[in-house]
């Protein structure tokens, strides 16, 4: 069984994020003027036969920041190799699984912290990294999503992202549509936006995962409206429908039969949401601010046009905060059962350089997982994150407190509410005993 310590413990990550906000200076910084031993130079002065690192990772990962930029110079710089598998997005977790599972794991797996995580056990099947000099420069806000059981065991691999209502700027200036804050207005907004001949809003069906990205927002403002949400969650006090996610399910059920998601969401992938949200075919997209950066790297400029909104208030509570949910994404892990596992740590220790670290946040500009960090020029998304974050207007990213590890079967769920397969009761109930079985399997309190 997997440990509840760690579990339990990450309910911390909430308040570890809001105490360090304010401290953590999101604009841009001063370089940190401790810099870890240039280990890779010295390992190849010492003249060690090269050796090839295996990593395997999310595809969309590889074009974030720079990695491969990155990658490359390590090869430079010590003569080792490095091999990349890259997985799409919904199957990269089961063949991570999978290789756990055979004993033939990659080097090195590039994946989620936070409980997302924990499914993969890392006290059982990655090393632990509490001891390695870039620890000391991780912010204070990102450490609890790396520490299971009281030890870290991988390294930050990119910044905090928030999860919303990406929006294109342009559209709602030239048809000089305000800003919506509540349910009524919102759809007040797609009404109009399509009786004009624009998608509303854009889903990616075909990824899947993009499918899942409706909680985040709301997620952010019913934890606004009951500050014990989350807590009660995971000691199995209330289900998400008591705390409302039927009636969420409700209005989105409401918005495909209305017609403002895409017709072809069946078959569109996130690519093509990418893609309709730049060229304006779209207005708006259930999204990450990490959609920014990618845009940008195919649309050059594009994203100074596009914005990330909060959650939506609902019509009985129109004043309320609106708040963003702001998460955690990835982490370097080393595998245990490793050959290479001193060549990996030293791959990681070369990554968390602030060389490569300002290297990586000039083009994936986000909120910091080190301090010291010079971000770069901030797209139209990130911009909105950091704003709200300032503001102290946020909440931590349901994956990074919540017990129930998300995995792809959260998707399948929510498709039957996309494809009209069941009542938005019914999807609610089967997310309900999803998450109710697989607490009972992971031995967790209450459930």
């Amino acid at each position: 069984m997997r440990s509840v310590k760690y579990r339990i413990a990450c309910i911390a990550i909430a308040s570890a994020f809001f105490l360090s906000a304010s401290s953590c200076g999101y604009q841009e910084t001063t370089r940190h003027s401790t810099r870890a031993p240039d280990f890779s130079e010295q390992a190849r002065s010492e003249g060690k036969p090269s050796v090839t690192l295996s990593i395997g990772m999310a595809y969309r990962w590889v074009s974030w920041g720079g990695f491969k930029d990155i990658t490359d110079k390590y090869q430079r710089v010590t003569d080792n190799k490095i091999e990349i598998q890259a997985f799409d997005d919904a199957q990269i977790d089961q063949f991570i699984m999978s290789r756990i599972a055979s004993g033939d794991v990659w080097d090195i797996v590039i994946r989620f912290a936070g409980t997302i995580g924990a499914k993969y056990n890392p006290p059982a099947n990655f090393v632990d990294l509490s001891d390695e000099p870039w620890v000391s420069r991780v912010s204070k806000s990102r450490l609890p999503s790396i520490t299971f059981d009281g030890k870290i065991y991988c390294a930050p691999f990119s910044g905090g992202a928030g999860v919303g209502i990406v929006y294109n700027k342009s559209i709602f200036n030239d048809m000089k549509i305000e800003i919506p804050t509540t349910y009524s207005e919102f759809d007040q907004v797609c009404e109009k936006l399509k009786d004009n001949g624009i998608t509303p809003i854009f889903m990616a069906a075909k990824d899947s995962w993009p499918m899942v990205q409706i909680i985040g927002s709301e997620l952010a403002q019913m934890w606004n409206r009951d500050k014990d949400l989350m807590d009660k969650l995971n000691r199995n006090k209330i289900t998400w429908s008591d705390a409302g996610l039927a009636d969420y399910f409700g209005i989105i059920d409401e918005y495909v039969k209305k017609g403002y998601f895409n017709s072809n969401m069946a078959t569109a992938t996130y690519d093509m949401q990418v893609d309709a949200l730049a060229k304006g075919e779209a207005a708006m997209a259930f999204q990450g601010s990490w959609l920014g950066n990618e845009m940008e790297s195919k649309y050059p400029g594009s994203t100074k046009n596009m914005g990330l909104l909060g959650g939506l208030n609902r019509d009985e509570d129109p004043y309320n905060d609106i708040i963003n949910e702001i998460g955690w994404e990835g982490g370097i892990y080393i595998s245990n059962k490793s050959s290479n596992i001193e060549v990996a740590k030293d791959f990681v220790r070369f990554w968390c350089e602030p060389e490569q670290l300002d290297y990586y946040y000039a083009r994936k500009a986000s909120i910091p997982s080190f301090e010291g960090v010079n971000v770069g020029e901030m797209d139209g998304c990130t911009a909105d994150v950091v704003a709200a974050v300032n503001a102290g207007k946020f909440n931590a990213h349901w994956n990074d407190v919540y017990l129930i590890p998300y995995d792809e079967y959260f998707n399948t769920i929510l498709s039957d509410l996309f494809f009209q397969r069941r009542t938005p009761s019914e999807v609610a109930e089967n997310w309900d005993k999803y998450c109710q079985r697989i607490g009972k399997q992971m031995g967790f309190k209450g459930f």
